[in-house]
């Protein structure tokens, strides 16, 4: 599809613009301030994908199509970031997309290109692979065909990376090697590289080109780059330590610059060392959409941000300055375990808006550094000890991972329902009835979510009934009823053991007092029940076929709810009525787990409190892209009901609604899902479903996300005892009551 290549305007940090010297940083600081670029001459049908660096200049891939002649064409764009212009270096077009292109040191231009091919007599498909080389002038030097090289056995190879060195010799990316290609394009042979896949190929200033992997052959487990030897086919002169696996971009021969979706790297070759230049958030920019960095100068960067869900390009030029000549703005920092592109599109908007304040998202787990069996658990004990720290604690708080009883309980959250008295923006009538009250805390509310999804068990109803949630009793005596059956598809002990405590845990636990009752007689039927389902499956053979439901093989599902479509799939999964009977429950109530994106908390010792219920306030109100499950607004809700029930019709040409072979109205498929062969596809949401979800989301209760690990390792540490038969249900019940006590006595 044609994209647009839109501009927009920067906000007034963008722009040329007086300011009050800045006496509270050091006069050595820099930052980045950024700066809108055009494109003169720039076709409105531009799309600037595959960027390439070269002599200063700003090369893209641009596709094109002719509604007059209804072909396309692709074009290999140059860009002067200095005078704006934009100049067509060469064009194609003609059957057969460019994958990819790169440049050598005398401009000419290298195109890889994949041309796929139907045969509507035999019904046959048939892709072939090219090679063509463009001089300066856009003139064809060669073109040569690699299919053979890159089909074997009839298995399709695919290119990750694609570049050029200063002689003009190919190299092409694949997994685990790179695939080398001389001056005439002939195929020279291929390289290995160290490790299990190729994350990037860029060459630098001299010419040579360098593969960055994920090093985990030797002790390392990092990023690392190894110049690729063309004669000898091999790798040689390795770099380790590489900040992140994003492309790379050479300032010069030893030093270049590497991106992730929230940082902005230099690294020295000669050094094995990287430091951060700046954070994206610093620059009013969106990291999730930031597609090459292009060092101009000593001063200046040119970075490119393709927003690939509006189909934009925006260029921005950022320019090297001393802090002390930018107006000072407060900080406000948001606390994460995890990087979310709905907060960070957020944060964008509101500190180009902002006057006076700036959003810093802190994400204690960092995507690039090595993972470990701890490294989620050591995130949390940080998040902890910084929210009761006096210098390190932040302003707002992702409540996903932590755990709320005890945070109110020691007064670290604000009260949300004071500021929605005060608001001007939102009240709690804005909300869906009860909503609110699912995330008080001790009478205490202590985030609002986005959104909500549902999470429940769903069976047949002549299994499990018509009731709305059950017992473990209740559930024991389903599986009693049908002793052939599997009680649940792929129902692990693990597995089985975290749904009870999800739904159970304040049960066992008080989160206000800590005292625990793990050795009481609803846990130690818990155990007992978890002990009559595997230690592991082997999900290589597991079937999961649809007939094992129909035919009562197995008893429960998952059902996740997260719009008004999916309930449709489990009634046809099941082959006849079903029920969404819910996690069973202590006292038998309904088990429908809700979970919450995007909640957030005020922390008490913020000194921004006002400035951080304003960005909860637009993050609550403002659209989001990538929204997932159901808005907890009234307004949002009721427009989702009235999107997901409007059928999409097939209209013919004279724009009548187009009649199936039962006379019934078509429409157009709204998706569909596929399970081992098995597959449906989704119809228009009824009323009576759109009921259905909205009385489960209703009865819904959220989950305890901050389900502490420790708990969770101690229960399965001691409760494999009892599994593997050296100890009795009752004994172990002890242990992990007195083992559990004594944790919560500790962190309490």
């Amino acid at each position: 599809a044609t994209m647009s290549l839109l501009m927009f305007a920067l906000s007034a940090c963008g722009k040329a613009q007086k300011r009050e010297p800045n006496a509270d940083v050091e006069e050595d600081t820099y930052v980045y301030i950024p700066e809108e670029l055009e494109m003169q001459n720039a076709s409105e049908t531009i799309w600037a994908g595959n960027v390439r660096m070269f002599n200063h200049a700003l090369y893209y891939k641009s596709y094109k199509w002719d509604e007059e002649t209804q072909t396309d064409s692709t074009e290999i764009v140059k860009y002067d970031p200095v005078d704006g212009t934009t100049q067509t270096m060469m064009a194609r077009s003609g059957e057969g997309g460019v994958q990819d292109f790169a440049l050598d040191s005398n401009s000419n231009i290298y195109l890889l290109l994949s041309i796929w091919k139907y045969d509507e007599e035999t019904g046959e498909e048939q892709t072939t692979y090219l090679l063509e080389k463009y001089s300066v002038d856009g003139e064809a030097v060669y073109q040569i065909d690699i299919t053979d090289e890159l089909v074997e056995n009839g298995e399709h190879m695919y290119v990750q990376e694609f570049a050029a060195d200063a002689q003009g010799r190919l190299y092409l990316g694949m997994d685990n090697h790179v695939k080398l290609h001389d001056e005439q394009g002939e195929y020279a042979g291929d390289a290995d590289i160290p490790a299990d896949w190729i994350t990037s190929l860029c060459t630098d200033g001299d010419g040579k080109v360098y593969a960055e992997y994920w090093d985990t052959m030797g002790s390392n487990n990092q990023y690392a780059m190894s110049e690729i030897d063309f004669v000898g086919k091999k790798m040689s002169n390795t770099y380790h330590g590489v900040p992140t696996g994003n492309t790379l971009t050479f300032e010069n021969n030893t030093v270049f610059l590497a991106h992730d979706s929230s940082t902005l790297y230099r690294y020295d070759c000669s050094t094995e060392q990287s430091e951060i230049l700046t954070k994206w958030l610093d620059c009013d920019l969106n990291g999730e959409y930031v597609n090459g960095v292009l060092p101009l100068d000593d001063e200046n960067l040119i970075v490119v941000v393709n927003d690939w869900e509006a189909g934009t390009t925006q260029v921005v030029r950022l320019t090297k300055t001393l802090a002390t000549q930018v107006a000072k703005k407060q900080e406000i920092t948001i606390a994460t375990i995890y990087e979310d592109q709905n907060l960070q599109e957020a944060a964008v908007a509101f500190n180009k808006k902002s006057q006076d304040y700036r959003i810093r998202i802190k994400c204690y787990i960092d995507n690039n550094s090595e993972w470990s069996d701890t490294t989620y658990s050591d995130a949390i004990t940080r998040l902890n000890s910084d929210l009761v720290s006096k210098d390190n604690a932040p302003d707002l708080i992702d409540l996903s991972s932590v755990e709320e009883e005890k945070l109110v309980s020691k007064n670290v959250l604000e009260d949300l329902t004071t500021y929605l008295k005060q608001s001007d923006k939102l009240s709690e009538g804005d909300f869906i009835e009860g909503i609110l009250d699912k995330y008080r805390v001790d009478g205490v509310l202590t985030g609002i979510p986005r959104t909500v999804s549902l999470i429940t068990f769903v069976g047949k109803s002549s299994v499990v009934g018509q009731r709305d949630g059950w017992s473990v009793e209740d559930m024991m005596q389903m599986a009693d009823a049908f002793p052939n059956a599997e009680i649940y598809s792929g129902g692990e002990k693990t597995h089985m053991m975290y749904y009870f405590l999800m739904m159970n845990e304040s049960q066992f636990i008080d989160g206000k007092t800590g005292k625990c009752s793990f050795d009481s007689p609803e846990f130690i039927k818990m155990l007992e029940f978890v002990n009559r389902f595997p230690d592991e499956i082997d999900w290589q053979n597991y079937d999961r076929n649809v007939d094992k439901f129909q035919e009562n093989k197995v008893l429960l599902d998952s059902a996740y709810l997260s719009d008004f479509r999916e309930i449709q799939v489990y009634e046809a999964r099941f082959g006849e009525p079903v029920t969404f009977i819910g996690f069973p429950t202590v006292d038998g109530s309904a088990g429908h787990a809700m979970t919450a994106e995007g909640r957030y908390g005020i922390v008490t010792s913020s000194a921004h409190k006002e400035a951080a219920w304003s960005f909860l306030e637009s993050y609550l109100t403002e659209e989001a892209r990538y929204d997932w499950g159901f808005p907890v607004t009234k307004n949002r809700l009721n427009t989702m009901v009235e999107e997901s029930t409007k059928p999409n019709y097939v209209y013919d040409e004279n724009g009548e609604i187009m009649l199936d072979e039962n006379g019934e109205p078509m429409e157009w498929s709204s998706g569909s899902v596929s399970m081992d062969g098995w597959s449906y596809d989704y119809h228009t949401p009824t009323s009576e479903e759109v009921e259905l979800t909205l009385k489960l989301l209703q009865k819904a209760m959220p989950v305890s996300e901050g389900l502490s690990d420790a708990v969770i390792n101690i229960i399965q540490e001691e409760a494999a005892a009892y599994f593997q038969s050296q100890k009795s249900v009752e004994e172990v019940a002890d242990i992990i009551q007195n083992r559990l006590q004594n944790y919560m006595n500790e962190s309490m």
